[in-house]
């Protein structure tokens, strides 16, 4: 497999094929020497060999290592907005109704203070935060710093993906508001910029599943009133989890109801994610897999399974056909709908503001973003990883079990990875 990006290359495949095939792509084209994985894209790709925390096997991992990009984006913060010192929080979102709040306090205390004096509220905040409230409105700067940011967030920091569009949908409409989240954001990404996206391997391909997870929140977005759309997509097995790709997406029209909010993410994931990876997996599979769309929404799993609901007898055309189109494909053999405990809802992370430092926790580990130092550290067996139970070969529930989709592999080769420019 190759990937090309303007003058950089990166190859896959079977160790003694890499040679010839290196030879091949240089013939007309003048690169560099072809050299292990290392620094592509502006993400470092750190290769190893470790043994799982929890199961003891030996298991191949790829850590995507993003440390000195946002090292540089909060350079560019600071730089543009006058702060000098950022605090150290666990939870990239701040609460909106406690920013009004506050600053209802703040204006009705300004009236017992002399002009140019901070008022209590905001002493106290400049106290708490070490003197690093934003000097100036980052209006002009916004899209400067979110754009730059948001780069990292799509390639590999999934749990940045919800913060930074809620942000970028008030671009050209910013406020103080908005500026008290741009700083809580950048006090996250600086707290946790060495977190990694964390892949291993250690399973053969017939042990291996494709998930699809789709959630929404219902009218989260405050001022619009709209639904956001959540997406992870990942392969697993009982020692393997490959994080492959999210999406966090607001909803172009407003939803009456969570069922019908989860319907239009589950179409998200299945159209833009599921469907057109099934060539590239199958192939590398040697059959067709079984995409499983993990849903914590009972009824809208039912409303797919039947295709059709007397409650949503009101969803516009569009909706409409994509509701039964939906019900056709997951009828499908190689299409399931398994249940998931909201508590294991990975794209939970996508769709709404997580203001619990546990339970965000928990969502990092589920996205795959663990401290390397905390995470291959040795545990009992049955200690948690931020791993679903069921994710290690375990019973899942499930609304439409069919056929057995295992069949025959052809053994491959490791596929290492090299570069060139």
């Amino acid at each position: 497999m190759l990937v090309v990006y303007v003058d950089d290359f990166k190859l896959a495949g079977p160790k003694a094929s890499l040679p010839e095939l290196w030879k091949q792509i240089r013939v007309g084209l003048k690169t560099g020497d072809p050299a292990p994985m290392g620094l592509y894209l502006g993400c470092y790709h750190d290769q190893s060999t470790r043994t799982h925390p929890v199961s003891g096997k030996e298991v191949n991992v790829l850590e995507y290592n993003m440390e000195s990009f946002l090292e540089a984006c909060v350079t560019r913060y600071k730089d543009l907005s006058g702060v000098t010192q950022l605090k150290r929080v666990a939870t990239p979102f701040y609460d909106e109704r406690a920013i009004l709040a506050d600053h209802r306090k703040e204006m009705k205390a300004q009236k017992q203070t002399a002009p140019g004096d901070l008022s209590p509220a905001a002493a106290a905040e400049a106290k708490e935060t070490k003197g690093a409230p934003v000097k100036k409105e980052m209006h002009p700067y916004a899209a400067r710093v979110l754009m730059k940011l948001l780069y990292a967030a799509r390639m590999a920091r999934f749990d940045l993906l919800k913060a930074i569009n809620d942000l970028a949908c008030f671009i050209t409409d910013w406020d103080l508001v908005c500026d008290k989240k741009l700083y809580r954001l950048m006090c996250y990404v600086d707290s946790t910029k060495h977190y990694r996206l964390t892949s291993y391997v250690g399973d053969s391909p017939d042990k291996l599943r494709l998930h699809l997870y789709a959630d929404s929140d219902f009218a989260g977005c405050p001022r619009t009133k709209r639904s956001t759309s959540g997406v992870f997509f990942e392969v697993v097995g009982p020692n393997t989890s490959v994080p492959l790709t999210a999406i966090s997406k607001r909803q172009r029209s407003i939803s009456t109801s969570t069922p019908e909010a989860e319907i239009v993410a589950a179409f998200l994931g299945t159209t833009q994610v599921a469907i057109p990876s099934l060539s590239l997996w199958s192939y590398l599979l040697d059959h067709i897999p079984v995409v499983r769309l993990m849903e914590d929404n009972q009824s809208s799993m039912r409303i797919i399974d039947n295709g059709k609901s007397p409650a949503l007898a009101h969803m516009s055309r569009t909706q409409g056909v994509a509701l039964g189109w939906m019900a056709e494909r997951y009828r499908e053999d190689n299409f399931a709908i398994d249940n998931r405990d909201t508590d294991e809802q990975t794209a939970d992370a996508m769709t709404k503001p997580i203001f619990d430092p546990h339970k965000w926790a928990q969502l990092l580990g589920l996205l795959r973003h663990y401290d390397p130092k905390d995470f291959w550290k040795a545990r009992k067996p049955g200690s948690s990883t931020g791993e679903p139970a069921s994710q290690g070969g375990g019973p899942i529930k499930s609304s439409s079990a069919r056929r057995d989709p295992s069949t025959p592999f052809r053994r491959r080769d490791r596929c290492p990875t090299t570069t060139a420019t």
